[in-house]
């Protein structure tokens, strides 16, 4: 709308395509997820993991408040945080601060830039984005589509909320209601949502035909 507001006027200008993502690669696996528990040594551990780069967009001091608390009733929990800064580590170095003022410092690890973030989802037990604003986040997708339960700040577009996976809550206030939220989804069995994520439109694959079909490509 803000873009291109004479074409909204009438949405039959306007034709969509959707920011898809690769399905099979982030579809769920029993045994990855047995195999990358035990790579990272935490085959026993409640796993909350999260991924985004160090910012003051993606709130991660929060995201300890919220985990500190976890610790409080699941002892055995870890802390997952994929991602790094960009440029500016002010951010970073507060989340590291914040961190040894709790002293928990052994049930978080920082793992950096990955490409196995695929794999890393399969080993977490919850997935929690506390951003302070959003548009349509891919890894919220990514997410999803390996099945995790998923906590999002009620600050992020509902676009994002395509399972009954998704639960949005109070962006940087009452990390206790965040904690008591992510420990129910303990033991919850994994979610298949394969089809869900191909019928909602976010299949990469099914996305490039329908533009390929549109620009009359063969």
């Amino acid at each position: 709308h803000w873009m291109y507001p004479k074409f909204f006027v009438n949405s039959d200008k306007v034709f969509l395509i959707k920011n898809g993502i690769n399905l099979e690669k982030f579809r769920f696996n029993e045994q990855t997820r047995t195999e990358y528990r035990k790579k990272l040594g935490i085959e026993n551990d409640f796993v909350v993991g999260h991924v985004g780069r160090f910012s003051y967009l993606k709130n991660q001091e929060f995201l300890v408040d919220i985990f500190n608390e976890i610790l409080k009733h699941i002892s055995n929990s870890k802390l997952l945080l994929v991602g790094n800064y960009v440029l500016d580590s002010n951010y970073y170095d507060l989340t590291v601060k914040k961190i040894r003022d709790y002293g928990i410092e052994d049930k978080v690890e920082f793992l950096g830039l990955r490409e196995d973030v695929n794999l890393l989802m399969s080993a977490m037990d919850c997935f929690v984005l506390p951003s302070r604003y959003e548009g349509l986040p891919i890894v919220g997708i990514e997410a999803q589509a390996i099945g995790l339960p998923c906590f999002f700040s009620d600050t992020i577009t509902r676009e994002l909320a395509i399972t009954n996976l998704c639960h949005f809550l109070p962006e940087g206030k009452e990390y206790k209601i965040w904690a008591k939220n992510i420990i129910q989804a303990k033991g919850r069995s994994r979610a298949n949502t394969y089809n869900i994520m191909k019928n909602s439109g976010f299949d990469m694959n099914s996305e490039v035909k329908r533009l390929e079909k549109f620009y009359h490509y063969e």
